[in-house]
């Protein structure tokens, strides 16, 4: 089984390793620079603060997993969860929220499932939303996952930034794609339906180093 560790780095520490605007200066990295973050990847952090907010990495799995692990993704949730989301969830080993949460309850759930990361959207408010950041950066078996609700303001190359996976909502549209060889998921919404939109979550497989992403649509 992987080593599971839960380790955060503070706003003092993401801010003494890359000073300045971020995303912007991890791109800048000189080549050793980025090649003894990479190596050092499974067992350390890495960080920086963010135009939207701060970027923090989190090593949940510093070992490669001798078996694929299946994460769950879910967004825009609004303050609903569904028993047939919480059924499909069932067995995952980590939960990402897309944010949109629109309540602490919600989380509260979805945690007596699994682990959960979650992100602020533009409609969470309050002091249980204030806890949350608007971006994370999580690396589980070996993959390194970006998370923010509107895609729109992604402010960081996740190529270059040696991400392999982009998690975002706010659309509700459910979406894989790949591109320029990062993966992007958009689980779609879970929550009360939009217009014609399908409520839907999805999932992210991890397996000998490599990712891929499946959607679910929720029969309600």
């Amino acid at each position: 089984a992987p080593m599971r560790l839960h380790l955060k780095i503070s706003r003092r520490g993401l801010a003494s390793r890359f000073p300045g605007q971020g995303a912007r200066n991890l791109r800048r990295l000189s080549q050793p620079k980025r090649e003894s973050i990479e190596q050092g990847r499974r067992r350390f952090l890495i960080g920086s603060p963010c135009a939207t907010g701060i970027l923090t990495v989190i090593t949940l799995y510093s070992l490669m997993a001798s078996t694929p692990i299946r994460i769950g993704l879910i967004s825009d949730t609004h303050d609903l969860l569904r028993p047939a989301a919480k059924r499909a969830l069932n067995g995952v080993e980590h939960i990402l929220h897309a944010g949109d949460i629109c309540g602490g309850d919600v989380l509260a759930e979805l945690a007596n499932i699994a682990p959960v990361t979650a992100v602020r959207g533009n409609n969470d408010r309050g002091a249980w939303a204030g806890k949350l950041r608007e971006t994370e950066l999580v690396e589980i078996g070996g993959i390194s996952i970006y998370i923010l609700h509107d895609l729109s303001a992604l402010d960081i190359d996740p190529r270059a930034a040696g991400v392999h996976a982009v998690i975002s909502g706010h659309s509700h549209q459910p979406l894989v794609e790949e591109r320029d060889g990062v993966l992007f998921v958009n689980p779609g919404s879970a929550g009360p339906r939009r217009f014609s939109l399908p409520i839907s979550l999805g999932f992210i497989e991890i397996a000998a180093g490599k990712v891929s992403a499946s959607l679910l649509t929720l029969q309600t």
